[in-house]
């Protein structure tokens, strides 16, 4: 298509890794709800949830999102976290 710009993921410093790790951690503690950007199917995607659970084995989260239903987004495809 003529026009159209392939999107890319942005590559994550320590530090930018570093914080989100922290944010999402409070967030599991306050049992807060937090903004994902995270990069699948070469584009970004917006997700507001609450992490549900942590999956170190398969490196994912397991967020419940405001209808209940339970997204799962692998760690490497997150982009940014934001307290909500």
């Amino acid at each position: 298509m003529i026009g159209t710009k392939t999107k890319t993921k942005p590559e994550l410093d320590e530090q930018q890794l570093e914080f989100m790790e922290e944010t999402i951690c409070q967030a599991m503690f306050e049992n807060s709800a937090l903004c994902f950007t995270y990069f699948r199917d070469e584009d970004f995607h917006l997700l507001i949830g609450k992490v549900h659970y942590v999956d170190t084995f398969r490196r994912e989260l397991r967020i419940v999102d405001f209808h209940g239903e339970i997204v799962k987004v692998k760690l490497a495809d997150l982009v940014d976290v934001k307290m909500n």
